[in-house]
């Protein structure tokens, strides 16, 4: 540090991490109690092995496993209320969440939903009226996917259907109790989903690091996740075998994870999850298309930081300050068109209220806004959202 600062630290997670640690998932799910909640996708393709495994290994320990296989991609709020129905009625001690960053942010949902009573929109941070709670239900995070980092953050992003929202529960109660990293289970991603669930882990490392509530556990952390995923997702992505890759591209993203709990993300997630909201597009879509917006928009009063993250990251040795954050700036903008990932949505122009897509923007992801470098106004997000429809 070159200055004294005042931060906190919040980890409370504990993390398993390993190639066929999923083994131990019926050992440590018993210490929670005796019947779990396996929370699954509905559309299970490329992952009915996986579950099945699951189940098996929790049943060899004597535990009662009812499987909530309704689970979609931006969760809405009446498939957590339904789950937290079935919780109440079933006597369940324990959720799992197996699978994408929506399969785990659904379980932390339903545990609060379950012990607090309610609707999941009575907890979203984006909900006027949000009420406030001190506990939630045990959850062990098993991912699948290597992007999201839900399995160590106290965020669940879901969607209210009625008004095109996607907004997030945001608590340190809804921490995972354990979170099981097992590289194995990412391995049969297709090369697109490896691209754009690492592209949102690089988005939390490098919005976390920019954030104005960076700190310097924070600082430190950040670019090692950035430097795995700079290194490994065009590896993971060209071969989705190769293990060395996976297991990189899993830490980077529970890495990833661990900082967005401790400094959150900026602008970039708040344009991406309306994006998300409004058209259905994969969340690691959106934060490809935001990125390079904010990049530029941030650039005055993030320059010092990108000159860091350039250095960590091996970009501009041996140029003058300026040039470096161009140089910065332009890699990163190179990194994400690797990986086919679109410049604008203008294809979609015909389906977007621009209006609605700019107030979702700015009053949904409150949070992230203020963790912006740079003060944003409606009128600086209409000239990016301009830019990209």
């Amino acid at each position: 540090m070159d200055s004294v600062r005042n931060f906190d630290v919040f980890m409370p997670t504990r993390i398993i991490f390993g190639v066929s640690r999923v083994a131990e998932i019926g050992k440590i799910t018993k210490t929670f109690g005796k019947k779990a909640l396996l929370i699954t996708y509905k559309d299970t393709s490329g992952m009915e092995d996986t579950i099945e495994k699951t189940s098996d290994l929790l049943k060899e320990e004597g535990i009662s496993v009812i499987r909530y296989s309704d689970v979609v991609p931006d969760p809405p709020t009446e498939i957590i209320n339904q789950g937290a129905n079935i919780v109440r009625k079933e006597d369940i001690d324990v959720l799992i969440g197996l699978g994408g960053g929506s399969a785990i942010d659904s379980a932390k949902a339903i545990g609060v939903v379950a012990v607090n009573g309610g609707d999941a929109w009575d907890y979203m941070a984006c909900n006027p009226e949000c009420k406030k709670f001190e506990s939630a239900m045990p959850v062990i995070a098993v991912p699948t996917t290597s992007g999201t980092g839900s399995e160590t953050t106290a965020v669940a992003v879901l969607t209210r259907k009625q008004i095109k929202s996607k907004g997030s529960i945001v608590n340190p109660a809804i921490f995972a109790k354990v979170a099981i990293i097992d590289p194995e289970l990412s391995s049969t991603m297709p090369p697109s989903l490896t691209a754009s669930t690492g592209i949102d882990a690089f988005g939390h490392a490098m919005e976390a690091f920019l954030s104005k509530r960076s700190t310097p556990y924070v600082e430190r952390l950040s670019p090692e996740a950035m430097k795995l995923i700079w290194n490994n997702l065009p590896l993971a992505y060209a071969d989705g075998s190769n293990m060395l890759a996976r297991a990189n591209m899993a830490w980077a993203s529970t890495l990833g994870g661990m900082m967005l709990a401790q400094s959150g993300v900026i602008g970039v997630h708040a344009l991406s999850q309306a994006l998300g909201a409004h058209l259905n597009i994969p969340h690691g879509i959106g934060v490809a298309i935001a990125t390079p917006l904010f990049l530029e928009y941030n650039r005055h009063e993030s320059s010092k930081k990108y000159i860091q993250l350039a250095k960590e990251l091996g970009i501009g040795e041996g140029l003058k300050d300026d040039d470096i954050v161009d140089e910065f700036i332009k890699q990163i903008n190179d990194f994400l068109k690797k990986f086919g990932m679109p410049n604008d949505l203008k294809s979609y122009s015909h389906k977007i209220n621009r209006q609605e897509l700019i107030e979702n923007a700015m009053f949904n992801a409150p949070l992230s806004l203020v963790n912006n470098p740079r003060e944003l106004t409606i009128e600086d997000m209409a000239k990016m959202i301009d830019k990209i429809i």
